[in-house]
């Protein structure tokens, strides 16, 4: 429709900032609860101040998160969040894509995490995963369709893994690699 194609112009992803936690703050109380259901995967759906400080005071390198914003009346709206953070293995990464319910299904879930893959990507992620519920089949057809490999999540069989190979890990070389 001529409304969505004008609002994909004005839809910009950039990095989430400390300064967007108002922003942020009424991105995830405008969540329905199903949404913060399958995004939190059950785990709660208690909004805290210390836990929207934490998800917007990110180090974008350990923990990367991307926000789609929309510019309304002179002012941002956020409508999209993606993430990864990295594992213990720096080469793996974990990942989380949100968006607002009203703005599902209009392709943002795709750009978001495009830009979340060439981040991760240029970062040296080697590989990227994200566990949702195989009843949550719009992340699933998201993931599918950005490459990513859907299986059984090793050691819970209630969620569904997408995961994606971004690079080769780098192998390191021990005494045995240099020739004699």
């Amino acid at each position: 429709t001529p409304a969505e194609l004008l609002a994909a112009r004005r839809l910009r992803v950039r990095a989430l900032r400390p300064d967007d936690a108002a922003r942020y703050e009424a991105f995830v109380r405008g969540l329905s609860r199903e949404t913060l259901y399958n995004r939190l995967l059950g785990a709660g759906l208690a909004v805290t101040p210390e836990g929207l400080q934490r998800l917007v005071n990110v180090d974008q390198r350990t923990h990367v998160a991307l926000a789609a914003v929309l510019r309304e009346r002179g002012e941002e709206r956020i409508v999209g969040v993606a993430r990864y953070a990295l594992e213990a293995d720096p080469s793996l990464a974990e990942l989380a894509v949100t968006v607002d319910d009203a703005w599902q299904g209009r392709g943002i879930g795709h750009r978001l995490l495009a830009a979340l893959v060439r981040r991760a990507r240029s970062a040296g992620v080697a590989r990227l995963f994200g566990d949702c519920f195989p009843s949550n089949t719009a992340m699933l057809a998201l993931l599918r369709d950005a490459g990513f490999v859907i299986e059984s999540c090793p050691g819970d069989v209630h969620l569904t893994r997408g995961t994606r190979l971004l690079a080769r890990p780098r192998r390191r070389r021990t005494a045995a690699d240099v020739p004699v």
